[in-house]
């Protein structure tokens, strides 16, 4: 969503906020108790840890930069790992390793299959420490999902944080192949990246049922064969 739209569409993204306008129970309690929560989360001081290792391992690093996620959308993004509770996840980035140690902190069970540069490597293992023990991690997104898929079952969970170029046709192809049956996606940095945004909007193309929420700079696909397809924009 480009700025000046969000701007427009900001009074109507308030309202759905606060949950005027939304009718169905499931996307009522969603908005309202995981993407518009308040209360604090025993994972939220590791956070702040976490984003202070891989700001300094991110200092360190030459050439181009990658944006860091914030400790609001960090914070958002476990809210949402937390509600779905998967045992398997598949991300695309990192943001230096604290996206996928905010995955594994929702529980000590989960799996991390993880498509990031070799280069990025060191710093994501300095912020995970221990936690490398679950995660799988490989370069090429479409040896990565052939992985990933015999482990995720009928309801896959997939985190895109970053993509590169040749990373869009085997990440489109499953995306598109997933939102037929059931899953939960969720993408991030909408507003910086257009290769993000595309593939968001080739994916929602795609759904023939269930429910997305947007702000238009993270969104959530919850893929459900018993929700209506509907689409939110919602201020969170």
């Amino acid at each position: 969503m480009s700025a000046l739209r969000r701007y427009y569409t900001a009074l109507s993204r308030y309202r759905r906020g606060k949950g005027f306008g939304i009718h169905s129970p499931f996307a009522f309690h969603f908005v309202l108790r995981v993407l518009k929560e308040r209360a604090a989360y025993y994972f939220y001081d590791d956070i702040d840890e976490c984003r202070q290792l891989a700001s300094a391992g991110r200092s360190r690093m030459k050439g181009r930069k990658r944006p860091l996620v914030s400790r609001k959308n960090a914070r958002l993004l476990f809210r949402i790992v937390n509600c779905f509770q998967p045992s398997a996840v598949l991300a695309f980035g990192s943001s230096y390793g604290v996206s996928s140690r905010v995955i594994l902190g929702v529980s000590r069970k989960t799996r991390l299959w993880l498509c990031e540069p070799a280069e990025l490597m060191p710093v994501v293992a300095e912020v995970l420490g221990g936690e490398m023990r679950r995660v799988t991690a490989g370069e090429c997104a479409g040896e990565l999902i052939g992985q990933a898929a015999q482990e995720m079952g009928e309801c896959p969970f997939v985190v895109v944080d970053y993509l590169r170029d040749e990373d869009i046709p085997p990440v489109a192809a499953y995306l598109g192949q997933i939102v037929g049956g059931e899953a939960v996606v969720v993408v991030r940095n909408l507003s910086q990246s257009q290769l993000s945004q595309e593939l968001w909007e080739g994916m929602k193309g795609r759904m023939a049922h269930g429910m997305t929420f947007s702000n238009g700079k993270i969104a959530v696909a919850v893929v459900r064969r018993k929700l209506p397809l509907h689409h939110y924009q919602i201020w969170f």
